[in-house]
């Protein structure tokens, strides 16, 4: 099965700064009152998604997209951690 890769973001290049406002942002929609509403809560998840989609690869060559839509939500939270420089390491061999 296809692993997604994300690249984290460069905090050398410009625009970088913007990209990781818009992240806390949408982060902090999602853990504050706006999460009681489901509109607010959809809304930050897509910015989220808008932010990610563009940094992540397959192992394989498939569209990220293709397989996006297939993963759980702690792989989510894993690629989001990915995509501010945390360490995400994808499953071999279903060990992690």
């Amino acid at each position: 099965m296809a692993q997604l890769i994300v690249t984290p973001i460069d905090r050398t290049a410009p625009g970088s700064h913007k990209q990781i406002k818009e992240m806390i942002r949408a982060f902090g929609a999602l853990q504050s009152g706006a999460s009681k509403n489901p509109a607010e809560m959809l809304a930050a998840y897509e910015k989220l998604e808008t932010l990610l989609l563009p940094h992540l690869a397959s192992d394989n060559g498939v569209e990220p997209l293709a397989l996006f839509d297939d993963i759980s939500e702690d792989r989510y939270g894993e690629l989001l951690q990915g995509l501010i420089g945390a360490p995400s390491v994808p499953e071999v061999n279903g060990v992690s």
